[in-house]
């Protein structure tokens, strides 16, 4: 191998390599220094809809309200209430609650939209795309899945 193939692959394997290294910097310095940064959501969104009532399934509640709205995403988590369900779908920027009574059906998606430093914290923390296919057999797209982090507060 000569001397300029060698520098040709150099020059190319830093070319994509940059673009990762200064999302990684960025976003370390935006843990380290959190208060310099606006993270507040750029956009929230509430809507409610109607689902059929006695539900005891959240998985099978979110997975038919996300087909009747435009929420997508990885169910991140499914905790149980008094009345229902609230139900976390995730997706890299973006938060959707599903708030679900399985008394009424009555059903509220709150949809919290992230800016680009949020969605950089996001991605920089841990998403990874995974083959959904491996655990949910009913889905054929690759989604997005935390993987869990734990970060020490001060």
């Amino acid at each position: 191998m000569n001397y300029r193939s060698l520098r040709s692959i150099h020059l190319i394997s830093g070319a994509f390599a940059l673009p990762v290294l200064v999302m990684y910097g960025v976003s370390a310095v935006q843990m380290a220094h959190g208060k310099w940064f606006d993270l507040k959501p750029i956009a929230v969104i509430k809507h409610s809809l109607q689902l059929p009532s006695g539900n005891d399934d959240g998985r099978k509640m979110a997975r038919e309200a996300m087909a009747r709205t435009d929420v997508h995403g990885e169910i991140e988590t499914v905790s149980t209430t008094a009345n229902g369900f609230n139900v976390r779908v995730t997706v890299p920027g973006t938060v959707h609650v599903i708030e679900y009574d399985r008394t009424s059906g009555a059903t509220s998606v709150r949809t919290t939209v992230a800016g680009a430093m949020g969605m950089l914290a996001t991605v920089a923390t841990g998403y990874c795309p995974i083959n959904a296919v491996q655990r949910d057999p009913e889905l054929e797209a690759p989604r997005w899945r935390t993987l869990k982090t734990y970060r020490v507060e001060p």
